[in-house]
């Protein structure tokens, strides 16, 4: 246990690891335009009352993060930090299988068409 104790990352050395990845720009273009878009060490905060998506919003953009680049997404990592323990998985697999479907159904049509 020793070993693994001296193992472990603080959050100060993965952000320091982190350093230079890329910016929001391609997260979601309607979202963050090509101008003014969010970029490294910038926070982006939604809010707004309750009921309004906000979270709903956060887990598309999770998908949107780490579904492969075939099925839309951008293939890249996610460092989610719960501090109140209200993320819900289930909602975002759900998130996570209907676009795979939605993905699916549009390579099919795209197959029929021919235009592949």
């Amino acid at each position: 246990m020793g070993d693994a104790f001296r193992r472990a990352e603080s959050g100060t050395q993965l952000l320091a690891r982190l350093e230079g990845r890329s910016s929001l720009k391609n997260l979601e273009p309607y979202l963050f335009a090509e101008e003014g878009f969010p970029v490294h060490g910038d926070v982006v905060e939604f809010h707004g009352p309750e009921g309004t998506g906000k979270t709903e919003m956060l887990y598309h953009l999770i998908a949107r993060c780490i579904l492969p680049k075939s099925g839309g997404g951008l293939e890249v990592e996610v460092m989610f930090i719960d501090t109140d323990y209200h993320f819900d998985m289930l909602r975002l697999v759900t998130i996570l299988e209907h676009r795979q479907h939605i993905s699916f159904l549009l390579d099919r049509q795209k197959q029929w068409r021919g235009e592949f």
